[in-house]
């Protein structure tokens, strides 16, 4: 229920800021009507639609200024969310992370671990930048067992097994002599 009242409420202020985008294109393009004004023989032949139109000049700008204003704070408003947001996923994924990898939750081990898991995943083709956006506890517990898998296929287990292998001693019939 929370994730979809969030996911409206950024579907609204979406909405409120394409509506906003929208108000300023067309303000900015009510400008341009301006443009066209020739000022200098308005005030010299009409002096009091010269000062209407100034100040209807003004007020235009003053629109776009206001609603460039709150554009931008809104875009700031939603950055700040979705980062706010993203904090408390990243928290919540590493205690279900440290619930799965018990490890994980030691400084030095974590820090060995996410080092060595990294240098794996680059060589695997990942970016340190889509590194930086991957929090879901599950999708590092499957590149750690992945990790673990290739050192285990890289491993020379049968020739390890074979160079260490005790001498057997069998109980029994000794020879005699």
């Amino acid at each position: 229920q929370w994730a979809s009242e969030i996911s409206q409420a950024q579907a609204e202020r979406q909405q409120y800021m394409d509506a906003l985008g929208q108000f300023v294109q067309n303000s900015v393009s009510g400008l341009e009507q301006f443009s066209n004004v020739n000022w200098e023989h308005l005030r010299e032949t009409d002096p009091i639609a010269f000062v209407t139109k100034k100040e209807e000049y003004r007020d235009a700008q003053d629109r776009v200024r206001q609603a460039q204003e709150e554009q931008y704070r809104v875009s700031q408003q939603q950055q700040q969310e979705v980062a706010k947001m993203r904090q408390l996923a990243v928290q919540e994924e590493h205690t279900k992370l440290v619930a799965a990898v018990p490890e994980w939750n030691d400084t030095e081990k974590r820090s060995k671990m996410a080092s060595e898991l990294s240098t794996y995943a680059v060589n695997q083709g990942f970016s340190k930048e889509e590194l930086k956006q991957l929090i879901d506890h599950r999708s590092l517990i499957v590149l750690m067992k992945a990790q673990k898998y290739d050192a285990l296929q890289n491993s020379d287990v049968k020739a390890k097994k074979i160079k260490n292998k005790p001498k057997v001693i069998r109980s029994g019939k000794g020879t005699n002599k």
